[in-house]
């Protein structure tokens, strides 16, 4: 039996994104922490995390998250390539690719190209709180 991975054997590469307070932050990681000096295992997850929802939701517009669905769906390409494929100008699609780039949600390749990088990107909404 060989030992490579068919492509869908192979392991998703997930993106989890979520409304975390500072508090839960600590707290997961501290839960994290505890199991690994216990000698357990936890599951590597990639993790992001915001502030609130809004804040969330100012980074993950409705043009940013149809970008990230077109270079899911067409793989690599260039910031031009991008632009006429979605029908926006070339400043307004390199504007969102600088605000995705420094939180992970898209990668350039050593070529220049702007990927996605995540199989799945998961958004978890938990609404909590106490009815009036």
């Amino acid at each position: 039996m060989s030992k490579t991975k068919t492509k869908n054997q192979k392991k998703q590469k997930q993106l989890l994104i979520g409304i975390r307070s500072e508090d839960d932050l600590f707290d997961e990681l501290s839960t994290a922490f505890r199991l690994a000096e216990d000698g357990l295992s936890t599951k590597p997850l990639n993790h992001l995390y915001f502030e609130s929802a809004s804040h969330m939701w100012k980074k993950l517009t409705p043009c940013r998250m149809e970008l990230i669905y077109a270079l899911r769906k067409h793989g690599a390409m260039s910031i031009r390539k991008l632009a006429a494929l979605l029908q926006r100008d070339y400043k307004s699609i390199h504007r969102d690719i600088q605000i995705l780039l420094p939180i992970d949600l898209v990668q350039k390749t050593e070529d220049g190209l702007i990927v996605v990088p995540w199989d799945a990107i998961l958004i978890d909404l938990h609404v909590t709180g106490v009815a009036a």
